[in-house]
């Protein structure tokens, strides 16, 4: 399909810049007389009677620019571009290609910051093709197209990329390729308001795009309008035949596809169309019907058969005449002779009903050469040479339906760098097996019956080496730089005997290498990755004769950024396997870190890290001269816990200063200041409870913070101990359900669950009724439902009985709280 010269510059080949640098130097010729340049196939400099290319001298000069034009063999214009004169290798404006039939192939845009601000560029005749005006930024300003002399297309882009206008087959990119007259350009901080005029509605902006034939006549025309809220959406799309007859006209402003409409692209010369390459019939914006691909001379190459955007069958053409029909299904090719285009390269291959049969070939798409040639049984390769594509590129050879010989695979498509090489036989790996680095040779081992015998093999990011068919050392390598050298275990008789790590350092041992050893396949002596501190950041483990006796970890919070190569500077002491001092580790789920601190073997001190998708968070509890501390990391709430005469209290801080003092009974008689009466159903029967009320309702607490929720467990009856009360806490965390966690404290000093309670009455400083529903027992059993706020009934109503009230999940009663509280009538 034809590319938008806008479009074509991200395919501009590595020939063609090697030639545009080579030509660049060459223009030092220019201040000579009338004269010619010839170049060959490589574009270095030869004779006459040995050229492919030729340029015409003097270049053209505009200023301080040249206009540089060079020519096919045959008389063909094959690039224009222009150059600075006093550096040529500095490219100004756009500088376009073509082929050897004068066919558009690739385009490139560069800013022009010379002091020639508009650019002419000329079709092959010498008539004027194109007019490209710039601003003072370097960047293109207005765009002018010429056929026969006469403008066609006029089209303007202002100081912020907006454009507006008609521009001939494609809009220009706001991208512009480097060249080294960009360095030091200053811009101008302010921008002027554009002089020329813009396409406007009352409600849009908008500009076209258009195509036109040769003869003058519109080829398609495309609309395009701004979004009110930024981009760009396509209004409709028009086509017309040569002779100017309408096709059709997509629109895309309705969310119902058109019932039909033709997409067609072009072969053009100088993006003027010379003929349709392409043209495909749609419905209900899928394809439907039969598609035609044209050569650039009107042969019919390809008829394909669409329905529903599924493609059926293709028919292919030689001369104009059907030669070959290809059958799809489900849009994949079922029954025919097919070729895939990979790159520089072409695959042949014959199915039947999906099944492929007799050869398959793998060709240079130039020399037509052959890279593999076999033949298939059964739909399974049986003879000869096949590729396989994978992770790496492979060529490899079968013998009656299995492996043998020499099999190869490549870095790339063009089969230049051999990466493996390796010896088959009855379909195992039996023989040499060879591996490269850029050509060069780097591992070698040996096979037999599929089994590797000696020497050395790399498997993703792990090496090993094998004698006598077991493994000697295996070496694991950064899984993105593979020259750097993580570990290395050393086997006797397929048994570990130890492992070298290079990956991180202890801070009071600094070594380059730590290395463990063992004994009986189990940790002895040394240093041993044994254990995980979270995801990938492993402990260091410390054995002397079988014992294990430190471990090494890290704040992890401060060496986030050291993940290429840890430093330890933490360790935990061990005595008969339980620690003595320092922190232990301990996850709990994926989103769960403790880090338990021991002194003389007791804890006394404990880190909750909590980690989601992009969030986390730390409490600590620390226990010192018999007070508990709880605090989180970023929280200006903390909790200190300490024993009174029969329970455990607990004052409230925030900002560091007491905002509660601790209680040691948390009921309270019922109507006190400042209080709250609680309601709930137990034993089917309505019961109260009596509260101060609790700082996690007040406005100056944030009721969300973590240790805000571990407030309401005190005060703690069941305990006066404030070791007991740490581990307590512990064992809490160490359990799977976090909100169990949490939420237990309300559990043990309140008499109710939280999903019994039916309502609440809240009292005010002077112990008035300040706001709440209060139900009342009345004699007959029935409860009557009372509305309350400063003290005043607003509303009431009367259940029948307990039963009545919670039917349907207390639907009538919490009718009567939302008309309570929206003031409902």
């Amino acid at each position: 399909m034809a590319l938008s010269p806008y479009l074509d510059k991200y395919f501009i080949t590595m020939h063609k810049a090697i030639y545009f640098i080579l030509l660049t130097i060459l223009t030092t010729h220019i201040v000579q007389a009338q004269d010619i340049l010839y170049f060959d196939e490589d574009w270095q400099k030869t004779t006459k009677d040995k050229h492919v290319y030729y340029r015409p001298l003097p270049l053209k000069k505009e200023g301080e620019l040249l206009l540089l034009r060079d020519y096919y063999k045959g008389g063909q214009l094959q690039m224009q571009g222009y150059l600075i004169a006093d550096n040529p290798e500095i490219y100004v404006g756009d500088a376009y290609w073509y082929d050897e039939k004068g066919f558009d192939t690739s385009f490139s845009q560069y800013k022009n910051n010379s002091t020639v601000k508009q650019l002419n560029y000329y079709y092959p005749d010498g008539s004027l093709w194109q007019t490209v005006n710039y601003g003072t930024n370097g960047k293109k300003e207005k765009i002018t197209t010429y056929l026969h002399n006469k403008v066609i297309a006029t089209g303007y882009i202002s100081p912020s990329e907006e454009l507006s206008g008609n521009f001939s087959y494609g809009q220009p990119l706001s991208y512009y390729e480097y060249s080294p007259s960009d360095e030091g350009v200053m811009l101008e901080k302010t921008i002027a308001v554009p002089t020329d005029p813009v396409t406007k509605t009352k409600e849009q902006r908008f500009y076209f795009i258009t195509v036109f034939w040769e003869n003058g006549n519109k080829a398609s025309e495309t609309k395009v309008a701004y979004k009110p809220y930024g981009g760009t959406a396509e209004v409709y799309k028009k086509t017309w035949n040569k002779e100017g007859k309408f096709i059709s006209e997509k629109k895309y402003d309705s969310e119902t596809p058109n019932a039909s409409y033709i997409e067609e692209e072009y072969y053009t010369k100088n993006y003027i169309a010379t003929q349709i390459q392409e043209t495909t019939p749609y419905k209900n914006g899928e394809r439907y019907g039969v598609s035609i691909v044209y050569s650039n001379n009107g042969d019919t190459l390809y008829r394909s058969v669409f329905k529903q955007d599924e493609l059926q069958e293709v028919n292919i053409y030689q001369n104009n005449k059907p030669t070959q029909k290809n059958i799809y299904q489900d849009s994949k090719p079922y029954d025919g002779i097919f070729t895939d285009e990979m790159g520089g390269v072409i695959k042949e291959f014959r199915l039947r009903k999906g099944v492929k049969i007799d050869k398959e070939f793998l060709k240079e798409q130039d020399s037509q050469k052959i890279l593999a040639e076999g033949v298939y049984q059964n739909g399974q390769p049986w003879d000869g040479t096949f590729f396989n594509e994978g992770d790496l590129f492979e060529i490899l050879q079968y013998k009656n339906g299995v492996q043998e010989g020499i099999q190869r695979a490549f870095s790339n498509l063009y089969f230049e760098h051999i990466k493996e090489e390796y010896e088959m036989k009855n379909g195992l790996r039996h023989g040499y097996r060879r591996m490269y680095e850029e050509d060069s040779l780097v591992n070698e081992s040996i096979y037999k019956n599929g089994q590797i015998v000696s020497g050395t093999i790399q498997e993703d990011n792990m090496k090993l080496t094998y004698a006598n068919g077991k493994v000697k050392t295996r070496s694991q390598f950064h899984h993105r730089d593979e020259n750097r050298l993580l570990s290395t275990e050393q086997f006797e008789d397929d048994i570990i005997q130890s492992i070298t790590y290079f990956d991180f350092s202890i801070k009071e041992q600094p070594k380059a290498s730590y290395t463990g050893y063992f004994r009986n396949e189990k940790p002895y002596a040394g240093f041993f990755k044994l254990d995980t501190l979270i995801d990938d950041i492993s402990l260091i483990d410390y054995y002397e004769n079988g014992t294990l006796k430190y471990k090494y970890s890290f704040d992890f919070i401060e060496q986030l950024e050291n993940y290429e190569h840890y430093l330890y500077t933490v360790k935990t002491s061990y005595k008969e396997g339980q620690p003595i001092s320092g922190p232990l580790y301990k996850r709990v789920g994926r989103e769960r870190l403790l880090q338990i601190d021991y002194t003389e073997g007791k804890i006394n001190h404990f880190d909750v890290n909590l980690f989601g998708m992009h969030y986390f968070a730390r409490i600590s509890f620390q226990l010192n001269n018999n007070i508990l501390s709880i605090s989180g990391g970023n929280s200006p709430i903390a909790i200190k816990a300490y024993q009174a005469d029969q329970s455990i209290i607990a004052d409230l801080y925030k900002d560091n200063q007491i905002f509660r003092k601790g209680q040691e009974s948390i009921q309270i008689k019922e109507g006190s200041p400042n209080s709250i009466t609680f309601y709930y159903i137990k034993d089917g029967q309505i019961k109260t409870f009596a509260t101060s009320i609790l700082p996690f309702m007040d406005e100056d607490i944030d009721h969300n913070d973590l240790v805000m929720k571990l407030y309401p467990m005190f005060p703690m009856n069941n305990t006066t101990d404030m070791q007991t009360l740490l581990n307590k806490f512990l064992n809490k965390f160490e359990t799977e359900d976090l909100e169990e966690t949490f939420e237990y404290g309300i559990g043990e000093n309140f008499p109710f669950k939280m999903e019994d309670i039916l309502t609440t009455v809240e009292f005010d400083q002077n112990g008035a009724i300040a706001y709440g529903i209060r139900p009342i027992i009345q004699p007959d059993g029935s409860i009557l439902i009372e509305g309350i706020e400063n003290g005043k009934i607003k509303k009431k109503t009367t259940f029948k009985s307990i039963p009545e009230l919670l039917k349907n999940n207390k639907a009538d009663f919490k009718k009567f709280e939302h008309n309570l509280l929206n003031d409902i009538n």
